[in-house]
């Protein structure tokens, strides 16, 4: 915060991102100090509202109701507020119904110049003969629900089907409670490094994540796209009204598995057991929207755009 007394020079543009929590706090000391700069917010995760999603906090005690206001006072502040789709924008609009709001998601670590073939010796070492490799990679926190993922793989015991968990995070530990030794076809498997990713990626066919409904619209699972941009189709245990359930069934990236659907998803994959060159399109498709929409290249363009015609007509908010 102190930056902004201390800066003489005013820049055009400032991107406030949400790294420390509350960044955006600053929006408002930059407004009065900087007045001809245009303060733009990437908001990656929602603040307070992930805590409410924890339930750590009661939203309505008096320490909320002035975070609330204060969010609301510095979201004012802002030019135009970047949310990471539909669910986060409906959250946002709850502050103010005229917010200046554009989807910009966040673009994959790893980027192949194509949809990667399948890493032959790392999918052995982690799923051995499976015909199906299914992968939970990533962090498993308070945001996260194993129950239909288990239920899902429960139904495909006896199918030459396998789900190879990679996790780390405050409810990695529950989650290998929840699995039993009758679960043969579950498995845990260490971090891979940095270094390894995209061979860890691509030794499965399948990458599945997950999001509780308290979660929805505080924050949007990155690992979405990490999958995309090597080429994997996407399974997302959570509910519909999420930004990533709404990519999946617009551009036919996957599936999407609320509770009660194990079953009917399982038939469904049990059908890529036997079909292999439905897998592989499933494949190209991923990886076609992910260079059409999700892609660096496509989101740096997209902000060059929209930080020119931000810097050029400032007031016009049906720019975007």
């Amino acid at each position: 915060m102190m930056l902004a007394f201390v800066t003489v020079d005013s820049p055009d543009v400032i991107v406030i991102g949400t790294d420390p929590f509350f960044s955006v706090l600053i929006a408002p000391v930059w407004r009065w100090c900087h007045p001809s700069t245009r303060i733009v917010h990437w908001c990656f995760d929602l603040y307070p509202e992930a805590i409410y999603a924890d339930r750590s906090i009661d939203h309505r005690s008096l320490i909320p109701r002035t975070m609330r206001l204060l969010m609301q006072a510095s979201y004012r502040a802002c030019d135009l507020v970047a949310d990471l789709g539909q669910c986060m924008a409906g959250l946002l609009r709850g502050y103010d119904p005229q917010m200046n709001l554009v989807t910009m998601v966040p673009w994959a670590l790893s980027e192949p110049t194509v949809p990667l073939p399948t890493a032959k010796v790392e999918r052995a070492a982690i799923f051995g003969d499976a015909t199906l490799a299914l992968m939970y990679s990533g962090s498993f926190g308070r945001a996260h629900s194993s129950d239909d993922m288990l239920a899902l793989m429960r139904h495909l015991r006896g199918e030459s089907a396998v789900l190879a968990l990679s996790v780390k995070g405050n409810r990695a530990a529950h989650l290998r409670e929840q699995v039993s030794p009758e679960d043969t076809n579950i498995r845990f498997v260490p971090f891979a490094a940095t270094n390894a990713l995209e061979e860890r990626l691509s030794s499965a066919d399948v990458h599945i994540l997950s999001l509780r409904d308290s979660w929805v619209g505080a924050v949007v699972p990155s690992k979405f796209f990490g999958a995309l941009a090597v080429g994997r189709p996407v399974l997302f245990c959570g509910p519909r009204n999420c930004a990533i359930a709404h990519w999946i069934e617009r551009y036919g990236l996957g599936w999407v598995l609320e509770p009660g659907e194990a079953a009917g998803v399982a038939d469904q994959m049990r059908e890529l057991l036997h079909d292999s060159a439905a897998l592989q399109a499933m494949r190209e498709r991923c990886y076609k929207a992910y260079r059409e929409h999700f892609s660096r290249q496509v989101t740096i363009t997209e902000w060059q755009r929209i930080l020119a015609a931000l810097i050029a007509s400032p007031h016009l908010r049906d720019e975007y």
